[in-house]
């Protein structure tokens, strides 16, 4: 089986604005765009895997009720042009935000690997209850598709002994991983392109950059988090690793880095 054959194309689907000191304490106290990063991987050997579905038209219709409604007062989002649906073989869910689970519907029949930590403990939530964990369950389809996986025990990894992960298809094509702190269940994926190692961390940092100079987000940003604790000890993780490994590239949903379609 060929390694680091990994082929990858990103894109943004949608996008809200914040200021940039919130999600990165040296940042100016200005405001910028926050956009909905998504992943095509094309594995060999498995297929297209769609890493997380961005916003689309189905966010606005999941919001347009009380108390839904106030995730938009409170995350203004604008997307330009409702995304094209690909043709792919499964769609994996790092976490349950509406940024990364907008489109989701536009993939009820597609087999999902997914976080079982997070889908089963946020889908018994409603109301304020969903909304606090940044979760509107509109944006969840009611059933998970046949051939879905779900991930719930990770093991040795490896890329890195300060990660667990389990490989996804069993080929060491593509690895999820454990990414506490942000969101329930939030995970992320590792595979390797002709370069060295990828990971794409979701929100586990809100961009590259900071992960790079050691800049977690400021107090308010910090407040959003799921566990102040734990998302710190995976920031600094993750600080730790891209320092000391030259041969690993950091991807994260909301940061300028990686080209886009």
């Amino acid at each position: 089986m060929q390694r680091g054959g990994v082929k990858i194309k990103s894109y943004k689907w949608g996008y809200c604005k914040q200021i940039a000191k919130v999600a990165c304490r040296n940042a100016p106290l200005k405001k910028q765009k926050f956009w909905a990063r998504v992943l095509l991987l094309e594995i060999p050997g498995v297929g297209k895997v769609l890493v997380d579905t961005g916003y689309s038209a189905h966010f606005f219709e999941a919001t347009q009720q009380f108390p839904y409604r106030l995730y938009r007062y409170l995350t203004p989002v604008v997307l330009e042009e409702d995304p094209a649906i690909l043709l792919v073989d499964y769609v994996l869910i790092t976490h349950l935000h509406p940024d990364h689970i907008g489109g989701l519907h536009n993939y009820a029949d597609t087999p999902w690997i997914y976080p079982k930590k997070g889908v089963d403990m946020l889908k018994k939530l409603k109301g304020l209850k969903a909304l606090r964990q940044g979760f509107i369950p509109p944006l969840l389809p009611s059933k998970i598709p046949e051939g879905s996986q779900a991930v719930s025990e990770f093991g040795a990894t490896p890329f890195s002994d300060q990660f667990l992960a389990v490989d996804v298809f069993g080929n060491d094509q593509l690895y999820a991983f454990d990414l506490p702190g942000h969101a329930v269940g939030q995970m992320g994926v590792a595979f390797r392109d002709k370069k060295g190692w990828v990971l794409y961390v979701a929100d586990a940092a809100w961009s590259a950059k900071a992960v790079f100079e050691g800049t977690p987000p400021n107090a308010l940003g910090l407040l959003a988090q799921n566990s102040r604790r734990e998302y710190l000890e995976t920031f600094w993780k993750l600080h730790k690793l891209i320092n000391e490994n030259s041969d690993i590239t950091i991807l994260t949903t909301h940061g300028e880095e990686g080209r886009d379609e």
